[in-house]
């Protein structure tokens, strides 16, 4: 539903900290409330919808880099400060993008690139998430925003999708990278794999300097711009290291461009996005319950996990198959279908 200005004027903020920042129990939520203030703002303009999602992309990379360089008590730059006009936050907001998103990541973003949503915009949406920690409301922010913002646009253009959380969870857990593994996902989208792989490797960390080092490990492939520049832009800025990102046809390694073709090799890589195969060809002939003596797996144990990826990507009448399927072998041969199309 439309808003003004007006409705917000009760939530500016004085001296904000980021030690007040709260944790929102549903980030979706509150990207849809933005969605439909841009809606209803925007429909009968000619703005283009993609463009308009990479603008508020833009801000929660303001967002995420204010709340990541700052200590508990400082206080923050991404919030309305008092008695702050719509004009002087916007003017306020472009600077910080500029000085702290655009400069330090000259690598990545354009020297063109701006915040190009309206004041009014800006005003609206810095409203909703100021009070928010990002970080402690989501594993993967943009995996949030972009299923609000971006997905269906993506999905409607170039039919690519986003792979569900819990899937992503699983495959990298599984696969269980080492910290001297190279590990390469050639279609990489926002980073989510790679990020996932980050958390694994950095539990594994005894020094900030293995945490650097395991960053520079992880490569990704995508022959989206957009995408390609916003996997690298979120690796980089939540782990303080350099990731290795390149905008490229995974389908078409002869016509690489040289940053691409001097990283991505054959047999450089220890680890790549698989789509688990390997599980049904390792335990399809486990009876239920059986255990297999050499890794001590049982295989009932994969049951629940597969429910739950099953339904995170909405496989229809997926308990009504799943009675008609005659044991593990079955079962898992119907999971990895069904999960393997959406990866």
């Amino acid at each position: 539903m439309p808003v003004n200005i007006t409705d917000f004027l009760n939530k500016k903020s004085d001296g904000l900290k980021k030690r007040d920042l709260v944790k929102s129990p549903n980030l979706k939520t509150i990207f849809n409330v933005i969605n439909q203030h841009l809606y209803g703002k925007l429909k009968y303009t000619d703005t283009d919808t993609r463009a308009r999602s990479k603008q508020i992309i833009n801000l929660l990379l303001c967002k995420l880099v204010d709340e990541v360089s700052k200590n508990p008590e400082e206080e923050m730059e991404f919030c309305i400060k008092n008695s702050e006009s719509p004009e002087n936050l916007y003017y306020r907001i472009q600077k910080f993008f500029d000085e702290n998103v655009r400069a330090k990541y000259k690598e990545v973003l354009d020297q063109n690139e701006q915040i190009k949503l309206t004041e009014e915009l800006v005003y609206l949406i810095v409203s909703e998430i100021q009070h928010i920690s990002l970080l402690r409301s989501s594993k993967d922010i943009f995996s949030d925003a972009f299923e609000i913002f971006v997905s269906k646009i993506l999905k409607d253009e170039a039919g690519q999708f986003f792979t569900p959380p819990n899937i992503v969870k699983f495959m990298v857990h599984y696969l269980d990278p080492e910290l001297e593994t190279k590990i390469l996902d050639p279609a990489c989208g926002h980073g989510g794999f790679l990020l996932e792989s980050k958390d694994l490797l950095w539990s594994k960390c005894e020094l900030e300097s293995d945490k650097i080092d395991a960053i520079s490990k992880l490569y990704g492939i995508d022959k989206d711009l957009f995408l390609a520049k916003i996997s690298r832009l979120y690796l980089d800025i939540l782990s303080n290291g350099k990731s290795n990102i390149f905008c490229e046809d995974s389908l078409d390694p002869k016509n690489y461009r040289a940053p691409a073709k001097e990283f991505i090799k054959n047999d450089n890589f220890e680890l790549l996005k698989c789509k688990l195969r390997e599980i049904v060809e390792k335990y399809s002939k486990a009876e239920e319950c059986s255990v297999y003596k050499g890794d001590k797996f049982m295989a009932i144990d994969y049951l629940p996990i597969f429910d739950d990826l099953l339904k995170e990507i909405n496989v229809l009448h997926y308990l009504d198959v799943k009675k008609k399927l005659k044991g593990l072998k079955e079962y898992f041969e119907f999971a990895i279908e069904a999960i393997s199309t959406a990866i």
